[in-house]
């Protein structure tokens, strides 16, 4: 044998060792979770939550399904109820390639998928279009999600409750949005080592009115003043909005941000200033003395004060 034949014979000889290594080569352990929404209520809601465990080699997946119920006000992240359903392990035979399938109940009863269905209702969802999704930011590092300026939810605290691992090293994408009457539903997935991950996260029923009041908004108002506190402001507004006569004389209570020294100030407006400003119908404003209504921009509008307290 050549110098230049025995280089090759051990060449190839190397190159098949580690190919038949590699493909025996024993995998780590992982295990990929996967969340769908199951329907909602008014106070809570339902997810179906899939463990897919290969138990740390390439023949075996475990997977084992629970039903996760959650309340909207929950902003921690953390469950209501956990309900174990189901557990399947689908193991490939070696030698013929076939899949053996076996499955375990719990003994405790579990629920019904008609009990489920009439208490967490999926009709009530209702899926928002790209361009729905397209006006929200998220930051895909941290996985901060943003209506204008109007945070989601807690990224930091909540995401790293809701995926195991290390949260710094993640990369987050926002899948899909829903909404039902008073909650917004963000499915989120990121990629690790072991593949995609989802988690369905709730945007709590007070941060989605304020959304739904931004989403309302005109780009021009009409405001009635700026006050300094939103207990001010509420006082004036309740001059305004007693004894009106016409519905579209309703005013609100906003805060806008002020760039010049990044403080609030509080504007009353009129809720329906577009029929105003169209019209130019400030008559039905008559009934409080010694209101001017200057247009601003509701770029800087922050939050939808629902009461005297800020």
């Amino acid at each position: 044998m050549t110098m230049k034949t025995t280089a090759l014979y051990f060449a190839i000889t190397a190159f098949v060792l580690l190919a038949t290594h590699s493909s025996y080569a024993t995998p780590d352990r992982s295990v990929r979770v996967h969340e769908k929404m199951l329907g909602t209520h008014a106070d809570g809601y339902a997810i179906i939550r899939e463990e897919i465990d290969n138990l740390g080699n390439y023949y075996t997946d475990d997977r084992n399904i629970w039903l996760d119920e959650y309340s909207k006000d929950d902003a921690s992240g953390s469950k209501v109820k956990t309900t174990f359903l189901l557990n399947q392990t689908d193991s490939v035979d070696m030698d013929d390639g076939t899949v053996k399938t076996t499955s375990t109940q719990p003994d405790t009863p579990t629920p019904t998928l008609s009990d489920l269905i009439s208490r967490y209702s999926p009709m009530g969802l209702k899926a928002w279009s790209q361009d729905q999704i397209k006006e929200l930011h998220i930051d895909h590092k941290t996985g901060h999600i943003a209506y204008r300026s109007q945070s989601l939810f807690d990224a930091n605290t909540v995401l790293k409750q809701r995926f195991r691992e290390s949260h710094s090293e993640q990369n987050f994408s926002l899948v899909s949005v829903a909404e039902d009457s008073n909650a917004i539903f963000l499915t989120i997935s990121t990629m690790v080592q072991e593949g995609r991950q989802e988690r369905v996260i709730c945007v709590s029923p007070s941060v989605t009115r304020n959304v739904r009041a931004l989403q309302n908004l005109e780009p021009i108002h009409l405001s009635a003043g700026t006050f300094q506190s939103a207990e001010e402001a509420w006082d004036f507004k309740r001059k305004l909005d007693k004894d009106k006569k016409n519905r579209r004389s309703e005013s609100s209570v906003w805060s806008v941000f002020r760039e010049k020294d990044a403080k609030l100030d509080y504007v009353v407006i009129l809720t329906h200033s577009k029929s105003f400003i169209g019209k130019n119908d400030r008559g039905r404003m008559k009934t409080v003395p010694e209101v001017t209504l200057v247009p601003i921009t509701s770029d800087h509008f922050r939050s939808l004060i629902v009461d005297a307290a800020p």
